[in-house]
């Protein structure tokens, strides 16, 4: 389950700096920009946000089922896939409580 939270966590950190990238007017005027590459790294995002969670969700399950308690990371009960939900990937996802929740929670390990 750490190898999926890591592997969230730096897609997390991926689709961040994607938004960031894909909020910037002037990526119009750039040699090479491509809108039909940008809408597929962002579906591509999606799809692999999407398995993650599903991974993740089946594995605290089993987790929570095999052990008698939620699963925790570094103290806490993990809430990583409630911060940020799959359906919410496109370049307004990352609210600024969001980020402080994400921060807070990172730090907090």
């Amino acid at each position: 389950l750490r190898a999926l939270v890591a592997a969230r966590e730096a897609l997390e950190d991926e689709m961040r700096e994607f938004d960031a990238e894909a909020s910037d007017p002037n990526r119009f005027k750039r040699r090479g920009y491509s809108g039909v590459q940008e809408n597929r790294r962002r579906t591509e995002h999606q799809r692999r946000l999407r398995a993650l969670d599903a991974s993740i969700a089946s594995g605290t399950a089993e987790w929570s089922r095999r052990e008698g308690a939620q699963f925790c990371l570094d103290g806490q009960e993990y809430r990583g896939t409630e911060i940020l939900p799959p359906e919410h990937t496109h370049m307004y996802a990352w609210t600024g409580r969001q980020v402080a929740q994400r921060e807070a929670q990172r730090g907090s390990g």
